[in-house]
């Protein structure tokens, strides 16, 4: 019988749904961005380099959620948000990974 997803589960289900190569993306810019206990990535930078080097479409990225990732990477232990302007701001959305500082 199945039965509904529970919220600790997400992250393991999501994990399993995201492509790899969107992973590997995201840990590729953040090895490469991370200094004094954070990095930011710019939305764009993900989706140009899935793009150009993983045979992925613009369509396909948004279409199937490939960017909502985020809690996989806080199951990880990061602190990790999206952030987007609105209707009414002009910048580009962009990822931000934390840690916290002992």
């Amino acid at each position: 019988m199945i039965e509904p997803i529970k919220p600790s589960d997400i992250p393991q289900v999501k994990a399993k749904a995201i492509p790899e190569a969107v992973i590997q993306v995201v840990n590729d810019i953040l090895a490469r961005r991370f200094t004094n206990g954070r990095a930011t990535i710019k939305q764009c930078e993900i989706v140009n380099e899935l793009v150009a080097n993983h045979g992925m479409t613009k369509n396909y990225i948004y279409e199937n959620g490939c960017l909502n990732f985020e809690e996989i990477y806080r199951a990880q232990g990061w602190k990790a948000k999206y952030d987007e302007p609105a209707y009414c701001e002009n910048y580009d959305a962009y990822f931000e990974f934390r840690v916290e500082k002992n």
